[in-house]
């Protein structure tokens, strides 16, 4: 794929250095196509690792139930 990217960005820069319109409107479309498949795969990638399981040294660890909390009730007084 960074061949072909590459490959995409010499071809508009040699047509940049002409004069010929329709070459540098053309090389810029491959270019743009090209770099719409990078973010393709860019992003299925993101996807794929995002749906991996999580190992067993990734899970955080869970209370042992002696964190001090207190559960409780409260009334607002309006001081009026």
């Amino acid at each position: 794929m960074k061949a072909k990217i590459e490959a995409a960005v010499a071809e508009v820069e040699g047509a940049l250095s002409g004069e010929d319109k329709s070459a540098i409107e053309e090389s810029m479309k491959k270019l743009e196509s090209e770099s719409m498949e990078l973010g393709k795969a860019a992003y299925e990638a993101a996807k794929t690792a995002e749906a991996k399981p999580e190992s067993p040294n990734d899970v955080p660890e869970t209370s042992d139930g002696d964190d001090d909390v207190i559960d409780a009730e409260y009334e607002v007084k309006d001081g009026k």
